[in-house]
């Protein structure tokens, strides 16, 4: 029989990603001079096999497997500090606005956690964030480690 509770046991994961939707793939690649993680146009099909409804261009940092005793929002922060180092020029903002008047610039960082993270963003990374004209979002869910079974 499968115990339900080891069934659910997830990892913890984390990722910060920066997302360009509703611009021409090619167009992103070509303006920035970085090649995408993942990219796909609107009416190509998904895993799935439905139809994507978005021209849509990603750049993905990401830790999985991070283990229960080690400090997950450390690990949000380098995720965090390697997309930057990609993506900080100042002009960035200025090369998606000449493929779409309504580009805008969004850092999204989520993950997998067994607790709500307690982030700390340096004074340097909200300076590069500014200066890219980016804002930040942050989206965390729970996951069972299965560690909590432990302390019962």
């Amino acid at each position: 029989m499968i115990d339900l509770k080891q069934a659910s046991v997830r990892k913890q994961e984390a990722f910060a990603e920066l997302i360009c939707n509703d611009m021409d793939p090619d167009e992103v690649t070509r303006r920035l001079g970085i090649s995408p993680d993942a990219s796909h146009r609107k009416g190509d099909l998904t895993p799935q096999g439905t139809a994507w409804k978005l021209d849509h261009w990603e750049l993905t940092e990401q830790e999985t497997g991070i283990p229960p005793e080690e400090d997950y929002a450390e690990a949000v922060e380098r995720c965090l500090d390697r997309l930057l180092q990609r993506i900080a020029r100042e002009d960035i903002l200025q090369k998606l606005a000449e493929i779409s008047a309504q580009a805008s610039l969004s850092v999204g960082v989520y993950g997998n956690c067994r607790e709500t993270p307690k982030l700390y963003y340096s004074p340097e990374t909200i300076r590069i964030l500014a200066r890219i004209g980016a804002s930040l979002d942050e989206d965390f869910y729970p996951v069972y480690t299965g560690e909590d079974d432990e302390e019962e």
